[in-house]
């Protein structure tokens, strides 16, 4: 019947393919506006997975040293308490905005931040062994957490909101600093290059 040939006419209707102008476009698109990263909690199974997948300690996690973390797409950092042994912890290109459940990390002297969403570093202090930080390409804007710190001797922290010497002056209290980074901030003020200068030039690499 008719219906039926209009359906099938229809059908045969061919698509036609994007053109190269078009294929462009969406590339385009895609890379200016990529998907969201999925969410990836931090559960106790997924943990012990990790571990499996690396060849680590599974079932002794306090036997473990080195965890990496990078790219899940990790919003809270959790579930951590029993890798009481960690001595460097990978977390870069993720969603983390606060340095939350490492208390008991007492032996981490590694902390790889970089590419997350931090707005500070409250938490820092409680890693009394920690030597090596980097939070680059985050959004802090005071080190003040860092003041005081005795052991840590590497910090990177370029690409942030760093902008004044308020910012930045905890870095004084920390004898032990030796290098940093403190490019791509907002440090554009006399008073913030005199106070490295003055306070810290003698042993600090920047």
């Amino acid at each position: 019947n008719r219906r039926e040939e209009r359906e099938l006419e229809v059908r045969r209707v061919p698509i036609s393919a994007p053109t190269r102008k078009e294929r462009t476009q969406r590339t385009r698109e895609r890379a200016n506006h990529p998907p969201p990263m999925a969410a990836w909690e931090m559960t106790k199974e997924r943990l012990r997975q990790i571990c499996r997948d690396n060849n680590m300690y599974p079932h002794c996690p306090e036997l473990n040293d080195v965890m990496h973390l990078h790219c899940k797409g990790i919003a809270d950092i959790e579930n951590l308490e029993e890798y009481t042994g960690l001595k460097a912890l990978y977390l870069e290109s993720n969603s983390i905005e606060e340095l939350n459940g490492l208390l008991h990390l007492k032996q981490l002297r590694c902390l790889y931040m970089g590419k997350n969403s931090l707005y500070g570093l409250a938490g820092a202090a409680c890693l009394t062994a920690l030597t090596t930080l980097d939070v680059s390409e985050n959004q802090v804007e005071s080190l003040e957490a860092l003041r005081g710190h005795q052991c840590i001797a590497t910090l990177v922290a370029h690409g942030n909101r760093l902008k004044d010497l308020d910012g930045i002056c905890a870095m004084e209290s920390c004898p032990s600093l030796a290098t940093v980074d403190l490019s791509k901030n907002k440090l554009v003020k006399r008073e913030c290059v005199d106070f490295i200068v003055a306070h810290m030039g003698s042993r600090l690499s920047l």
